[in-house]
């Protein structure tokens, strides 16, 4: 926001990058309520370590399946622009291409035993933490090993968050009296995307359903 006013105090129009990285950065931060596939465990601190090592070098699981493959399209969306403008045919048909990828995917995930004993629970979510109820309390600082499928796209993300409040309201939830706020710590850029489209999409959903005038 400050070298966006000191441009225009210099007279000069924020130019296309710098627009692009503030509708990026306010993306980020966009919140939405939702109900996804939560699970999470707390990392004792002497494993912390390593917690990043797995993250950066463990291999590809089934879990975040979807959300590895969303990661390709990301790549190629460019490419794929090309095609559909010079070769539209050619674009439908890699498109049917790869939703039929995208369901055995979602099939594959929604298989997966860990999907099935995670439960579906309301959180408010962003691209940059989330918000959950605890039927524990989480100290603020403390590290947990999340693992969110979102709904219904079934894509997985592995990520770390870190525990930012802890707030009693037994009043709102008695099961659940805790209301817990996290960070995403340690989360891939890819994941991050698809969590940002993921919270726009749903943003945007009840403008499209509404009924016109």
């Amino acid at each position: 926001m400050v070298n966006t006013l000191s441009t225009r105090e210099k007279g000069k129009m924020p130019n296309r990058k710098t627009r692009t990285a503030s509708t990026k950065q306010r993306r980020r931060y966009y919140r939405i309520d939702d109900l996804i596939a939560l699970s999470y465990d707390i990392v004792p601190d002497h494993k912390v370590s390593a917690c990043i090592d797995r993250f950066f070098n463990a291999p590809p699981e089934r879990f975040t399946l979807v959300s590895d493959l969303h990661s390709i399209d990301m790549l190629v969306s460019s490419v794929r622009s090309h095609i559909r403008h010079d070769l539209p045919d050619v674009a439908t048909y890699l498109e049917a291409i790869n939703q039929k990828v995208e369901r055995v995917a979602q099939a594959v995930v929604a298989d997966e035993e860990r999907f099935l004993r995670q439960p579906i629970r309301p959180v408010n979510l962003s691209a940059g933490g989330i918000g959950f109820r605890s039927p524990e309390t989480i100290a603020p600082g403390r590290y947990l090993e999340m693992r969110l499928i979102l709904l219904p796209s079934y894509a997985g993300i592995l990520t770390y968050g870190k525990v930012v409040f802890c707030r009693h309201e037994s009043k709102v939830d008695a099961d659940f009296p805790y209301r817990v706020g996290a960070d995403f710590w340690l989360i891939r850029d890819a994941d991050k995307e698809v969590l940002i489209q993921h919270v726009t999409g749903k943003q945007s959903a009840p403008i499209r359903e509404a009924p016109s005038e």
